[in-house]
């Protein structure tokens, strides 16, 4: 197979082969419009159980009430990044507006899933954050920025900043999704006051 024989294979066939992942459109109903990806059927799912269903049809409820703030965000146009948690799986999702009305509103927008669910047995540093630690890696979890967490929090944005080197350095990792692993694994995210 060459380049030239991948540019003309269909799109949704490509999409069916992505790895540990998945690409999803959904409506203003948040009704599933297209779904594919390999990442489906590690949760038990295939695009025909998702397409033309909402996600309150597939999903339970405080499963997706936990998400709705950043769907709403990505219906605003904006770009959004969070992590769900289906049965022992982790996802990390970027989502945002797919299709725009002439009055600059979105009609439906992308969710792309990729499955970053730890191994088993593999070993977690040993991690000690401070309170306002924890809370700040709460916050990024849930898809909050920096200026963001500094709002609500009353930190200016060097402190956020310090705050997130330092919880990177803490927690051995490497990025912000790792830190948002790591606080949905601690159920820092199960809290009511998103």
């Amino acid at each position: 197979m060459t380049l030239a024989d991948i540019d003309t294979l269909p799109l949704q066939q490509l999409l069916s082969q992505l790895p540990n992942g998945s690409v999803n459109v959904l409506d203003r109903d948040l009704r599933y419009l297209f779904a594919q990806g390999r990442g489906l059927a590690q949760v038990g799912l295939s695009p025909e159980a998702l397409v033309g269903r909402t996600v309150w049809d597939v999903f339970p409820r405080e499963r997706v009430e936990s998400v709705l703030p950043h769907l709403r965000r990505a219906f605003l146009g904006h770009e959004v990044a969070f992590i769900l948690t289906l049965g022992d799986a982790v996802f990390a999702v970027s989502a945002g507006p797919l299709r725009r009305e002439r009055d600059g509103g979105t009609t439906a927008i992308v969710l792309v899933t990729q499955n970053i669910t730890q191994p088993r047995g593999r070993a977690e540093p040993s991690t000690t954050l401070t309170a306002r630690q924890r809370e700040v890696a709460r916050l990024i979890a849930l898809g909050c920025t920096n200026r963001e967490i500094g709002e609500r929090l009353v930190l200016e944005p060097g402190t956020v900043a310090n705050h997130v080197a330092e919880i990177l350095r803490r927690l051995g990792v490497n990025n912000r999704t790792q830190i948002a692993m790591w606080a949905t694994a601690q159920g820092l995210t199960d809290s009511s006051d998103a």
